[in-house]
């Protein structure tokens, strides 16, 4: 019951050092508060989002930033900041879906190679290194030109 404690007062001791290491260090709280307000505003991109991305009003083409268009609009009339509000909701939608189908097909080739072992094993890290020596562009455009375009396609590339 002891030792019980006194672990974990050490575990919660160490997360409190941790946390405030990391408050002393002015560019990490700086980044994540940038990175914690695009998350915010692409999750909330339908409720804050002043007019439809897609929607064309050749009247107001090419207007300069102003009240009612805060960044201005486009060639065709299309309000900047919504569709910086919706591609930043698509940037993220790709990003975190990339890591995670990266980490899940890791995990699973991983176990294969560790419960195998021997051939299975070398054929899985002779792969692995062959991609690995490839630049990440050139080998992502090689599996969109392979692909096809698209958002799947992206996400798998």
């Amino acid at each position: 019951m002891v030792l019980s404690t006194l672990g974990s007062d050490m575990i919660e001791e160490g997360k409190k050092r941790i946390f405030r290491t990391f408050l002393k260090n002015r560019t990490a709280v700086i980044g994540t508060v940038i990175a914690l307000i695009v998350v915010l505003i692409a999750v909330l991109a339908p409720w804050i989002s002043p007019y439809d991305p897609l929607k064309q009003n050749v009247y107001y083409r090419l207007t300069p930033p102003e009240g009612s268009h805060p960044l201005g609009t486009d060639l065709y009339g299309r309000d900047i900041f919504s569709r910086v509000i919706w591609g930043a909701r698509v940037s993220l939608l790709v990003g975190i879906s990339s890591v995670l189908l990266g980490m899940g097909l890791g995990t699973i080739m991983g176990m294969i190679a560790a419960y195998k072992g021997g051939k299975v094993e070398s054929l899985i890290m002779r792969t692995v290194d062959m991609l690995m020596s490839f630049p990440d562009e050139v080998l992502g455009i090689m599996v969109m030109v392979v692909l096809g375009s698209g958002l799947l396609k992206l996400i798998l590339a």
